[in-house]
């Protein structure tokens, strides 16, 4: 079996040779490995009635990916934790705010949202976003914007 996929791999290159056609090699076609860059809260961050607790993180992947991972509460019940992040360089000027991969809110693709319907419970959030990849390696800090 594995001289048949050979010979079929020899044939099909043969062909592209013949057509004049570029095909992929085993090391073209191996992606660049994924770099991350984590953010993590230092400090318990409130607005109004709601808590994101310290140790909230966000993980931003050179694919324009990334994800959050973080415990919210509210003094209040039925509160909601909203929640903006902002992208900066090493200047600290804005190069992107994420967008909600869920899109939660119609009206605004950058709004995270954690429904805290009852005041004596800790939330795990776990959210998904995306931004603009190219702006990946220029990415040096973010800021964290919470209402509730």
């Amino acid at each position: 079996m594995f001289s048949f996929r050979r010979m079929v791999g020899a044939g099909v290159a043969a062909l592209g040779l013949t057509l004049g056609l570029s095909l992929p090699t085993a090391v073209a076609a191996q992606a660049d490995p994924l770099s991350t860059k984590t953010f993590t809260l230092g400090q318990d961050l409130h607005a109004g009635d709601c808590t994101l607790f310290h140790g909230a993180r966000w993980t931003l992947g050179s694919d324009g990916t990334a994800s959050f991972d973080g415990v919210v509460t509210s003094s209040d019940n039925n509160d909601a934790y909203l929640l903006w992040v902002h992208l900066r360089d090493g200047r600290r000027a804005e190069l992107y705010r994420l967008r909600n991969a869920a899109l939660q809110n119609p009206r605004d693709s950058h709004e995270f949202i954690r429904n805290l319907p009852d005041h004596r419970v800790q939330y795990r959030w776990r959210a998904d976003g995306t931004f603009n990849r190219r702006d990946f390696r220029e990415i040096r800090s973010i800021t964290w914007e919470p209402h509730c």
